[in-house]
């Protein structure tokens, strides 16, 4: 990320993706049959993107310290950590719907039990 140009095309392409994870899961709710493809999107990428978005941080970071971009700059990492926070919590509430679904289970203890058949 020498150029600022660079750096924001990154920053532009992480929220793109980030916010398509998050719609495309609220698409699919409320979750009825899982699917690979979805549990894929919002687990597999959703993980991806926000150890990227942790990468972009920690960059920046090192950017404002060394000089290299103006600090004033730091504040994209409040934007990192709005756009994380969102995307970690529509995972969880994924992994929550897909291991514990009330409709097929009693007794949220076990889990197991309630993991309906992915297709």
């Amino acid at each position: 990320m020498k150029s600022k140009i660079g750096m924001w095309t990154y920053v532009l392409v992480l929220t793109i993706a980030s916010a398509f994870v998050v719609v495309d899961g609220a698409a699919a709710e409320p979750y009825i049959l899982f699917r690979y493809s979805d549990a894929f999107v919002q687990i597999g990428i959703a993980v991806a993107l926000i150890v990227l978005w942790l990468q972009f941080s920690v960059w920046l970071s090192y950017a404002a310290i060394t000089r290299r971009v103006p600090k004033p700059w730091l504040a994209l990492i409040i934007w990192a950590g709005i756009t994380c926070g969102t995307v970690l919590w529509h995972m969880l509430r994924t992994l929550q719907s897909l291991l514990f679904r009330s409709s097929e289970c009693c007794d949220f203890r076990e889990p197991i039990a309630c993991i309906p058949n992915l297709k």
